[in-house]
């Protein structure tokens, strides 16, 4: 009975001393995927004895115990690594470890991962081209990553309409795709969306909106241009003859602005020029019969002046 307890103490202070030694467990170990481009990532720890910290990744598929090293991870200072699922189809699971000389954390164990599933599909990116009067092409460029993974299962659903009215669903097709029995001559606007077969799993965001205007015939043309000829000589016409109204209505004031009125003062007209003689008018002067010239004559002798 004593050889036993002591035993269970010695194995007890043993494994005391071994976890003493080792680093505290990652924390907060998660997976963050965008269109399958995914990245596990955990809490940094801190180093012992400055010692340089390194971090090992391990992952195992469904169905195999077997767990082997991530050679794109082997080992990372860093507290992320970027890792690729052979099929997105396919569960996986990873755990990462530090390492810091001879000392070793307990390894911190993901959920098991499905890209397929949990993975965000972003937007595509989407060129339009007019083919001709009643149809236009949409070409896609897609993640590099999900063509590679899904192949002919990654369509694209289209969403299109006229300009400022609702968008209408298109058929999920693969790029690219022509649009018909469209409207010549008139703007649509068209956002695409990821969608993966068989379950038609529709992606998290679509492409920006983007929009273009159908070609139009030589008939639709001269008449947009005839109509927008009458329209422009209506126009011109009312503007003209609010102009002429305008005058008509404010002559008056427009005439005395332009033409102030010259007439006398009040306080003019009260004076009386009855009072003032007329020889002080402008008019009334006397006119000498001749001219007079003063001659100034200055000398040693003599200092005057002759007339």
């Amino acid at each position: 009975m004593i050889t036993h307890y002591m035993l269970s103490v010695g194995v007890f202070l043993i494994l005391f001393l071994i976890e003493g030694l080792s680093l505290p467990r990652l924390e907060n170990v998660t997976i963050d995927s965008y269109n399958l481009h995914n990245v596990i990532r955990w809490s940094a720890l801190q180093p012992l004895d400055n010692t340089t910290l390194k971090y090992m990744v391990q992952y195992k598929y469904s169905g195999i115990d077997a767990w082997k090293n991530y050679e794109g991870c082997a080992p990372t200072v860093d507290t992320y690594c970027s890792f690729l699922p052979q099929h997105p189809y396919v569960n996986v699971t990873l755990r990462v470890q530090a390492q810091a000389g001879n000392h070793t954390s307990p390894w911190s164990q993901t959920q098991p991962f499905m890209g397929h599933i949990q993975s965000r599909l972003g937007h595509p990116n989407v060129t339009l081209t007019p083919v001709d009067l009643h149809s236009l092409q949409i070409e896609v460029d897609p993640d590099t990553n999900l063509k590679k993974l899904y192949g002919d299962a990654l369509k694209y659903r289209v969403f299109y309409g006229k300009e400022h009215e609702p968008l209408r669903i298109h058929d999920d097709l693969p790029s690219p795709m022509t649009i018909t029995s469209l409207e010549a001559g008139v703007k649509y606007c068209f956002k695409v969306y990821y969608v993966i077969f068989p379950d038609k799993r529709l992606g998290n965001s679509a492409s920006k909106l983007e929009c273009v205007t159908t070609e139009e015939s030589e008939k639709e043309r001269v008449i947009r241009i005839a109509w927008l000829s009458i329209l422009f000589v209506i126009l011109s016409g009312a503007v003209i003859s609010g102009c002429i109204f305008v005058v008509i209505q404010n002559y008056s004031k427009i005439k005395e602005s332009l033409w102030p009125d010259l007439s006398v003062d009040s306080w003019i007209l009260e004076y009386d020029f009855s009072k003032i003689p007329k020889d002080r008018f402008c008019n009334s002067y006397s006119k000498e019969t001749w001219d007079r010239v003063s001659v100034i004559i200055e000398n040693d002798n003599y200092q005057g002046e002759e007339s």
